[in-house]
């Protein structure tokens, strides 16, 4: 199950989509599985895709959350996407078998990547319609 989120509000007129109120703009994020293996910790690997009309969008600043309500959202980092829309977020040793900062990742069951209200390219305009994606997340100790 890939989450896929696509969602337009009163910045519509930002979508390079070619026409009306359309919003062509998609953030993806799939399933992720992250085995601990026993170790204290691991580390975690996150990607998000963005496209446009069906072509990528480079440039933009996703960030991503893991945990999502009800359990809450512990902000793992940012990435910006590359040529092919695609932003990869590798933290070491960020998920622990035991909770650190109040966040218990063996309880977490989503996680997710929403476009950053800080943004450097003119391509990221062309996506102030999505806002976040999510997918199903687990960390097995």
């Amino acid at each position: 199950m890939v989450g896929t989120v696509v969602l337009c509000g009163a910045a519509v007129s930002a979508c390079a989509t070619g026409g009306g109120d359309a919003c062509d703009t998609t953030v993806t994020v799939d399933p992720v599985v992250i085995q601990g293996s026993g170790a204290p910790a691991a580390d975690l690997d996150l990607q998000a895709r963005v496209v446009d009309g069906g072509k990528p969008v480079a440039g933009l600043v996703l960030e991503f959350r893991v945990g999502w309500p009800p359990e809450g959202g512990a902000l793992a980092g940012s990435a910006d996407t590359d040529a092919d829309g695609v932003a990869r977020l590798h933290v070491d040793d960020y998920l622990r078998a035991t909770p650190v900062q109040g966040v218990d990742f063996t309880a977490i069951g989503r996680y997710q990547a929403e476009v950053s209200e800080f943004q450097t390219s003119e391509e990221a305009g062309k996506a102030v319609c999505i806002r976040s994606s999510q997918a199903p997340f687990r960390y097995e100790p």
